[in-house]
């Protein structure tokens, strides 16, 4: 009576462990850190600090967090190994848009960076229109990570900071 209530019951949880398995594998590992901010006409800014050796981005895409939608989305035309930045509007310096920057609403967005090949991706800032309106050019807001906690939270830095310390509290 047992034996087959035992196999169904085993069977089900190596599925869900293979389902599991399968699903933790997925996720593209990150070696760097994006974060947003404006210009001094008011106009969003992207930034990437690469943080990993061999690490590299190949562009950077804005979503509705939580979907997987594209509100806007933009390469370079070189991998990304350091730091860049880049208009959301009118990129230049070797950015292109993809897909041009919608009009942001009362949503959360986040912004994400990523490769041609899935190999890297960049952690992810989430934020709100009204959260880029308060920011000052040259500022940049990031998502830090808090390990004593293991909570992340919206730090607001200046650009030499991000760049010095973004990567600090995740890698």
């Amino acid at each position: 009576m047992f034996g087959p209530m035992l196999r169904r019951v085993v069977g089900a949880a190596l599925l869900g462990v293979v389902a599991v398995e399968t699903l933790t594998g997925c996720t593209v590992e990150s070696g760097a850190v994006a974060g947003v901010g404006v210009d001094a006409d008011g106009n969003s800014v992207g930034y990437l600090q690469v943080c990993v050796g061999d690490a590299h981005i190949d562009g950077a895409t804005v979503y509705t967090d939580g979907a997987n939608d594209n509100l806007g989305s933009w390469q370079s035309s070189t991998p990304v190994d350091d730091f860049t930045s880049w208009s959301m509007t009118e990129p230049d310096g070797g950015w292109r848009t993809l897909t041009p920057l919608a009009t942001l609403k009362d949503k959360q967005y986040a912004l994400y960076g990523w490769t041609k090949d899935d190999t890297w991706s960049a952690v992810d800032v989430t934020f709100r229109a009204d959260d880029l309106a308060r920011l000052e050019p040259g500022q940049v807001l990031y998502s830090k990570y808090d390990g004593s906690v293991g909570s992340e939270s919206g730090a607001v830095v200046d650009v030499q900071q991000f760049r010095d310390t973004a990567c600090d509290t995740w890698f």
